[in-house]
């Protein structure tokens, strides 16, 4: 079955364009594309990024003593919901802030993510679309195709949800898919035989999600489960959370040990720490001013250029382009353009 991303158009990256050449924005691409005369794009790009899972990741957070900073809406920030949601905010466009929790008052991470997204990458329009439910498993309710036996419920509700919120934007924008935040796993963690067959499912999760949107390397970001007492098999799953992302391509985790919790759901301080995980993961690994760049090669020392005892970190991105200057990076802390810093980049 083709994925509904390629019969809607929609790419894994966003372009830039330039009079003569575009930069392909490929979201965890193992290079950068340079098309030569590309066309412009049809709309105003807009990266959009799928959040799924259980009750942590619909929100079951009071916004009650919500700090000033996140209580405003997000002018570049958009979100479509479904599946635990106010009945008032179902399958609808708006403008992300607070009360996109399980019901009104309430928060998951969507708030904070979108906030720390948006005060970090300037101008930039993004796109938010969740479908989370509580009390559910990997292992039935999300169970992904490759897993074999009955696909589960939530994962075809899931993947239809993303196809009618894509739909349904606007017509100015330009979607483009920037990256996966999944927060499950806690009941999985109750049951020793589906915490043990955890790193498999979501392995398989990862694989089927990634083709439904035709985005064969989108950034999966992973909020590992609390290690509570209320959850048996923690241990088991935070392995399997580890592994998958150890063994897969563009993969991390957030690790929500130590946040406020009452044990089952995060509270305020301890929602805040996980929206703002899962930006600064995505911000630090997989989102720099021209895209996701992975180097083609180390470049030589140059001690005229480049800090003392550094140059053996700094990689030579892409110099084909007539003017379009070369582009270095540094462990991800730094982007610079022909030697010379061009902003930090975001922490």
């Amino acid at each position: 079955m083709a994925s509904f991303g390629s019969r809607l158009g929609i790419s894994a990256g966003v372009a830039r364009v330039t009079h003569v050449t575009r930069i392909a924005w490929v979201a965890g691409l193992a290079s950068v594309a340079w098309l030569a005369a590309a066309p412009p794009l049809a709309g105003t790009p807009i990266k959009v990024f799928f959040l799924a899972g259980q009750s942590n990741m619909s929100g079951w957070t009071s916004s009650t003593g919500m700090p000033s900073a996140y209580t405003q809406s997000q002018a570049n920030v958009l979100i479509y919901a479904d599946g635990e949601i106010d009945a008032s905010k179902k399958k609808k466009w708006m403008n992300n802030g607070m009360d996109f929790g399980h019901a009104a008052g309430w928060f998951g991470p969507e708030l904070v993510f979108g906030k720390t997204l948006s005060d970090s990458l300037s101008g930039t329009k993004i796109a938010l679309i969740k479908h989370s439910v509580g009390s559910t498993y990997l292992a039935t309710d999300w169970r992904p195709p490759s897993s074999g036996g009955t696909v589960g419920s939530l994962f075809t509700n899931a993947m239809a949800t993303v196809k009618s919120g894509l739909a349904a934007l606007d017509p100015q924008y330009t979607p483009v898919w920037s990256g996966v935040l999944w927060m499950q796993g806690e009941f999985d963690g109750n049951n020793q035989t589906y915490a043990n067959e955890y790193q498999s499912n979501l392995a398989n999760f990862v694989k089927d999600v990634r083709a439904q949107l035709n985005a064969p390397n989108l950034p999966f970001i992973i909020g590992m489960i609390d290690s509570s007492n209320n959850w048996r098999y923690a241990g088991t799953i935070r392995a399997a959370e580890r592994a998958v992302a150890k063994n897969g391509t563009n993969i991390s985790t957030v690790d929500t040990k130590g946040f406020e919790t009452d044990g089952t759901h995060y509270k305020l301080n301890g929602m805040i720490a996980l929206g703002k995980g899962f930006a600064i993961d995505y911000l630090a690994k997989y989102n720099t001013p021209t895209g996701v760049m992975v180097p083609v090669g180390p470049i030589a020392n140059d001690a005229n250029r480049f800090p003392a005892g550094r140059n053996s970190d700094w990689y030579l991105l892409d110099s084909r382009v007539q003017g379009a200057g070369r582009y270095f990076q540094s462990g991800r802390n730094f982007f610079y353009i022909d030697g010379r810093l061009s902003r930090p980049h975001p922490q």
